[in-house]
């Protein structure tokens, strides 16, 4: 019974460790994405999660990583800028891992921000905070392992001072 508890202690650590992890960073205007190609590894392995702050143009410098929205689409795309053209506001970027730049120029109002930090793996679990039925399905989850942790909970005081269910 012990073990069980310390499970569900463990798993709620985790969950709540994880969740601060994802949604904290908003509160500062830092927004989370998940890395989902090889193109900047090895620095930004598959399934980083990557901590964008949004950045006023003139202080983007090439070399910097940043985070773009082509034609303010659906995807984002992580990769360091080569060049700047400040008369044209835009930049030329490439994936580390890329042999050739990208294609097209981000524009200035593709530009999500510049990454501050990259931490792997950790975008697997941001995924899974991603959607509104996730975080619905995650926070029965939680509410349930609360649950168990309670009745776990009784039923060692119980069990403690002697008393006997039947």
């Amino acid at each position: 019974m012990k073990m069980w508890k310390r499970i569900t202690d463990g798993l709620l650590v985790v969950f709540l460790l994880l969740a601060a992890a994802i949604a904290v960073p908003q509160v500062f205007g830092i927004r989370v994405y998940t890395v989902l190609s090889p193109s900047m590894a090895p620095e930004i392995p598959v399934g980083s999660a990557v901590y964008v702050k949004k950045e006023a143009f003139e202080k983007i410098r090439p070399g910097d990583i940043i985070t773009c929205r082509p034609d303010m689409g659906d995807i984002y795309i992580t990769h360091r800028v080569s060049e700047k053209d400040e008369a044209g506001r835009t930049l030329v970027t490439k994936g580390d891992a890329n042999e050739t730049p990208d294609g097209r120029r981000v524009r200035e109002e593709e530009l999500m921000g510049v990454v501050r930090l990259s931490v792997p793996y950790l975008g697997y679990a941001a995924m899974l905070f991603s959607g509104m039925g996730e975080k619905l399905l995650l926070a029965g989850v939680f509410l349930w392992l609360l649950l168990i942790k309670m009745i776990l909970s009784n039923v060692l005081k119980m069990r403690k001072e002697g008393v006997t269910i039947s």
